[in-house]
């Protein structure tokens, strides 16, 4: 019984962990300090979001302090945390109890979501890092959503759902990944989760919009960190059943993803970086051969090898980061799908400047109809029915302004997505509907969006992003048939690591 209660004290104790290889989070709007130094002049590369706190040289809490046990864990330090010199272990709840009402729903329908899981998050030795999480999810959604979910299946970004009582949603997401520094200069992961390159709001190349799926990445560094190249290979699917097997219920048809990033910093206020993607067909009939060519880390051969297979289609992009002072960043991207048009974007952001706790975002978006028209779904940039790019897939313009301030742990946050003249392009890959080897893009009529969210939060412990908030989500759509409107008034605790976009 001695042994178990030591045991248990070697759990709970806070020393600070080191464990500086973990990748920072892709929503770090409780991290001012990231964002900040993600606008300051340096000789890391910034644009691949799969960037460590060792890069960054930023420590991954501040749980040092000397306090009494019950702050440390409510307010500052993991939940559970073991720390043996070469061996680091975080362990912590995730949740999200919100609790809303649309006024505008005339049903009267009460919102809620209510997620349980875990995180954890370690490092073994000073090469291995590693980190799992688990959400299990009950929603209720307001008119606007519950439409967009039945229709596509799933809850945006959050994975394929089931039904919930009468109105609501069950669903669950998992993500995690291994990453082994290999030397100085290779570091490599597996993992299942999401990726996002850009220093945008949006991505028009690769976003975390889409749910998670698995992946292998390898990076290079060379010329002394002057030149980062990267390869990633990633298992897609459709949320399109295969032929009747004789497994108890029939997989979902699978595709996969091959993309090639080559950035280049000459200096400590510049990067411009090359990319390229490759959708591949894995099944037709019956499952196709694997092409190997999907696995050579070579930017631009299956560009230019490949444009005549119909099994596969590329994307060539461009994304540029230009730091002219610190705090101060200006970026842009442009992306062309194979067959189609250019989309581009840019924007600027200040963080820490004019006033040190602001951060403000101004950026604009854009992408033609034919951008994304294709004629296989097999081959379209997408995973559970979502773009892995914008989540308004096409033909759309969008003005995004962002501001946030925090008065110590308070945080007031303003969002703006402005649509104009749009068309909600849709894919749907129902064979009842449409031809089975057709993707069909439904064009609803032109309309303008003006989607707002207002928030006060308060950041209850950093160590997992844990906060309590108030807010209001509305959206406003015009178009031939009327207006629709939601005005989503929210109360939530909740810990907020990654990124849900609802704004489209």
């Amino acid at each position: 019984m001695r042994s178990l209660g030591c045991a248990f004290l070697l759990l709970c104790c806070t020393i600070q962990v080191q464990a500086q290889e973990l990748n920072i989070p892709l929503n770090r709007s409780y991290y001012p300090e990231l964002e900040k130094a993600l606008t300051k002049k340096t000789d890391k590369h910034l644009s691949f979001l799969g960037i460590s706190y060792n890069e960054l040289d930023l420590l991954t809490d501040s749980s040092m302090v000397e306090r009494k046990w019950l702050s440390r864990k409510l307010f500052h330090a993991s939940l559970i945390r073991i720390d043996s010199g070469d061996f680091h272990l975080s362990i912590d709840p995730l949740l999200n109890l919100e609790l809303g009402q649309d006024s505008k729903d005339i049903s009267g329908q009460q919102l809620y979501t209510n997620t349980r899981g875990v995180l954890i998050r370690g490092q073994i030795g000073e090469r291995l890092a590693f980190e799992s999480s688990f959400r299990e999810n009950q929603s209720f959604f307001g008119p606007f959503l519950r439409t967009y979910i039945n229709e596509f299946g799933v809850v945006p970004g959050s994975g394929r759902v089931k039904p919930f009582k009468t109105t609501g949603f069950d669903y669950a997401m998992a993500s995690g990944y291994l990453k082994l520094k290999v030397t100085d200069w290779l570091n490599v992961w597996a993992g299942h989760g999401k990726q996002f390159l850009g220093s945008g709001y949006r991505s028009l190349l690769l976003s975390d919009n889409a749910f998670n799926y698995p992946y292998v990445r390898a990076e290079l560094s060379l010329f002394k960190g002057k030149l980062r190249y990267q390869y990633m290979s990633a298992s897609l699917r459709e949320l399109e059943r295969l032929p009747a097997t004789k497994s108890t219920e029939a997989q979902f048809r699978t595709k996969l993803l091959s993309t090639n990033y080559l950035s280049f910093k000459p200096s400590s206020n510049f990067e411009i970086v090359l990319f390229e993607s490759v959708s591949w067909e894995r099944w037709d009939q019956n499952t196709l051969a694997l092409n190997y060519a999907a696995f050579l880390p070579i930017i631009g051969v299956n560009s230019a090898t490949q444009s005549d297979n119909n099994r596969s289609r590329s994307q060539l992009g461009l994304n540029a980061l230009f730091i002219p002072r610190d705090g101060l960043a200006l970026y842009g991207q442009l992306s062309r799908l194979e067959g189609g048009m250019f989309s581009y974007q840019t924007g600027l952001k200040l963080a820490g400047w004019p006033l040190e706790q602001l951060i403000t975002r101004l950026e604009f978006n854009h992408a033609d109809a034919q951008d994304y028209f294709i004629q296989s779904p097999e081959t379209f940039p997408a995973h559970y029915n979502q773009s892995l790019r914008h989540p308004r897939v096409a033909s759309f313009s969008e003005v995004v302004v962002r501001n946030q301030i925090n008065f110590g742990r308070v945080f007031l946050k303003q969002h703006l997505s402005l649509y104009l003249n749009t068309q909600d392009d849709k894919f749907i890959m129902h064979e009842s509907n449409f031809p089975p080897d057709a993707l069909a893009l439904y064009y609803l009529p032109t309309q303008n969006v003006v989607i707002q969210n207002y928030e006060i939060s308060y950041l209850l412990n950093p160590s997992y992003a844990l906060n309590v908030a108030a807010g209001v989500r509305i959206r406003t759509a015009d178009d031939v048939n009327g207006r629709s409107e939601m005005s989503w008034l929210y109360f939530a605790l909740r810990t907020s690591l990654s990124n849900v976009y609802f704004d489209f």
